[in-house]
């Protein structure tokens, strides 16, 4: 089949806008899962489509875009999206495809001119949780392409620079929202993770699709393609409010004229000047006095279910972890694994690696009200001995995993 014949068989595509840091790989994920939406990880399209355009005008002898707007040109890079996309799309069995990538904020207008009926989802989030996020990525070692101007216009003053970067992307998402209302959906990450029901309900509203309340609770069961994108996400296993209000930790205030503009940006988007507080420990735990057997059937009923229902697990974590959790009904368990079989012990104290974690966070964790990464952080997880990957550690966590 050729491309123009499957292409003539899928919906107009949907462009995730966005900053870096506000929540855009959730929102893939949701969009993913439901049934007719394919939504790989970022493809950065607006970017490819820049180039693809500068070729195929250089070698028509013309100038770039937006110099000129060559109808035929725009219809080459769609048929080589289409023969992209427009495959794996349908080996999925979707009838649309998404892509969310946040330097797309850049190339809105080309995408725009090459697909006249695209809809655009523009996410938004707090300034200060965004800079937040970004100060956290750094310590990890991430660093967003995205960011690079900024920092070199500002290389003694990372706040000042992504603070910036925050203003100039709000400000093209909120222009875009004016200049094409039919085709534009302003959603909000702090109304996504806090009525996530009501909120998807009216997005998938705006993107003509059936909306089942179901797809909440589906999101982290279904399968999404890997690739670039939030490594948080993965160590999630619900949607949480636990990184609404982080912002508020961060000991600086913008002044000036940057200032000014970000608090009108603020009014727009009807947000406060700070965040909203909420403590991420709240229903985290089991209420006191329950947190002893809490923990006791985590380790010594369900643990081993887990790991009789999940040997395959067994090769990547063959060796002995000693966890000792501190707080209410805290205490210390071995699990040895081994090629041929496991064993939990409790109150045990010899083992190749050791993780010390409050019970508060482990249940947190566990339950998936608490981010993993989040937790390493700060700090409030610490490992001794044959430290594990980060990916073994994962995987312990994820055996522990539980709606308890």
């Amino acid at each position: 089949m050729k491309a123009a014949e499957i292409s003539a068989e899928l919906d107009d595509p949907i462009f995730g806008l966005s900053c870096a840091r506000s929540g855009s790989t959730l929102l893939r994920w949701i969009l993913d899962t439901h049934p007719d939406i394919y939504a790989p990880p970022e493809l950065n399209l607006g970017r490819l489509a820049k180039d693809l355009y500068f070729s195929l005008a250089s070698l028509s002898g013309l100038r770039a875009f937006p110099q000129t707007r060559d109808p035929q040109i725009f219809a080459e890079i769609r048929r080589t999206f289409s023969d992209l996309l427009d495959p794996r799309t349908r080996a999925r069995g979707k009838k649309i495809w998404c892509d969310k990538s946040p330097p797309n904020v850049e190339h809105r207008e080309l995408l725009s001119l090459l697909f006249p009926e695209a809809r655009f989802v523009c996410l938004h989030r707090h300034p200060m949780d965004v800079l937040h996020s970004c100060l956290e990525a750094c310590r990890y070692g991430f660093f967003m392409t995205v960011f690079v101007d900024y920092v070199r216009s500002s290389p003694h003053d990372l706040v000042t620079a992504l603070a910036t970067y925050w203003a100039d992307v709000t400000e093209t998402l909120i222009a875009c929202e004016r200049e094409l209302p039919r085709l534009t959906f302003r959603i909000r990450y702090e109304d996504v993770v806090a009525n996530p029901a009501a909120t998807l309900a009216g997005l998938f509203n705006f993107l003509g699709r059936d909306w089942n309340p179901s797809l909440v609770d589906a999101v982290f069961r279904t399968p999404h393609d890997t690739g670039v994108g939030d490594l948080k996400i993965e160590l999630s296993g619900r949607i949480r409010q636990d990184s609404v209000g982080v912002g508020r930790s961060l000991p600086f205030e913008l002044r000036g004229k940057l200032a000014e503009r970000v608090a009108g940006l603020l009014t727009e988007l009807k947000y406060d000047a700070m965040p909203p507080h909420l403590d991420p420990a709240v229903d985290t735990a089991n209420p006191k006095g329950q947190a002893a057997s809490g923990l006791q059937w985590l380790f010594e009923t369900h643990l081993p279910a887990r790991l009789s229902m999940h040997s395959d697990r067994w090769a990547t974590l063959q060796a002995s972890y000693r966890f000792v959790v501190g707080g209410d009904g805290g205490g210390s368990w071995v699990l040895e694994i081994k090629r041929d079989g496991f064993e939990v012990i409790p109150g045990g104290n010899q083992a190749a690696t050791t993780v010390w974690i409050d019970a508060i966070d482990l249940l947190g964790v566990v339950r998936g009200d608490l981010n993993l990464l989040n937790v390493m952080g700060q700090e409030r997880i610490r490992t001794a001995g044959e430290v594990p990957k980060i990916e073994a550690l994962r995987e312990l966590i994820e055996l522990l995993r539980t709606d308890l």
